[in-house]
């Protein structure tokens, strides 16, 4: 039940961007103060421990090789076998992730107020399709150009085998407090050439997206080191060295070439 609450919380925040008048913070991370407008639209975060003096100190997973503690060397007092911090963590961040999706709506034309589609049948079936990950069987014959062509207007799609192992990595940073980092590899469109460098989405993830996983006790990073003009095929053949040897989330934006 943990690693299933866990997991849906981070992918609804992975596959999307996210409004950060969610959290404390601003985009630029500067703290709003507590009657802000965003702040009193949308809420904030307000989970605390209630057993904080009590935890214990340092970093007691950082011994273990990838931070794989196992779950009995987990010192007594330690949140991660705390059953009501879980379960109000667990709440809080929920809590987060819906507000999250709803801002979005919002920024979109479809929130619950002030809706610019007057049809509702339709502003629901958008509001639907928006978060909507498909998750593929890749290992089975797929016709790709009908398949993308029904991906249009959705949150995205992913191999159910790296869906799975994606659920793994969101679950381990969280619990053990680790990083976890996306990288996107691509052409000159995805890396973002006649545009601002940090205007490009994927350094936009990661200033959104920082402040939310910082909520979660995970350092989030996002990786931009898509280029253009020679294609993007030779990228794998050093992609450990390119792309990064912790990279938990790979996102490849080649279209324009291969």
């Amino acid at each position: 039940m943990l690693t299933r609450h866990l997991t849906l919380a981070c992918i609804a925040i992975v596959s999307t961007y996210v409004a950060a008048a969610t959290t404390e913070r601003s985009v630029d991370h500067r703290f709003i103060s507590e009657d802000d407008a965003l702040t009193e639209k949308w809420g904030k975060w307000k989970f605390y421990d209630g057993n904080e003096e009590v935890r214990p100190a340092g970093d007691y997973c950082a011994a273990f090789p990838n931070r794989d503690i196992p779950g009995d060397e987990f010192p007594a007092e330690a949140w991660q076998g705390d059953a009501v911090y879980v379960n109000h963590f667990l709440n809080e961040a929920l809590q987060l992730v819906e507000r999250t999706k709803e801002a979005i709506y919002t920024e979109y034309g479809v929130g619950k107020d002030g809706s610019v589609v007057e049809n509702e049948v339709e502003r629901k079936r958008i509001r639907k399709n928006m978060f909507h990950v498909e998750i593929v069987d890749c290992d089975e014959k797929t016709d790709e150009g009908s398949f993308l062509d029904t991906m249009v207007g959705m949150g995205g799609w992913i191999c159910k085998n790296s869906f799975h192992g994606l659920v793994k990595r969101l679950t381990h940073a969280i619990m053990t407090n680790d990083s976890f980092n996306v990288a996107m590899g691509g052409h000159s469109a995805a890396a973002g050439h006649g545009n601002h460098f940090v205007q490009s989405y994927t350094i936009q993830i990661g200033t959104l997206l920082a402040p939310v996983f910082e909520k979660l006790g995970v350092k989030f990073t996002a990786r931009n080191v898509g280029y253009g003009g020679l294609g993007t095929g030779q990228t794998s053949l050093g992609a450990k060295d390119i792309l990064g040897p912790e990279t938990d989330f790979l996102i490849w934006d080649s279209s324009m070439y291969v």
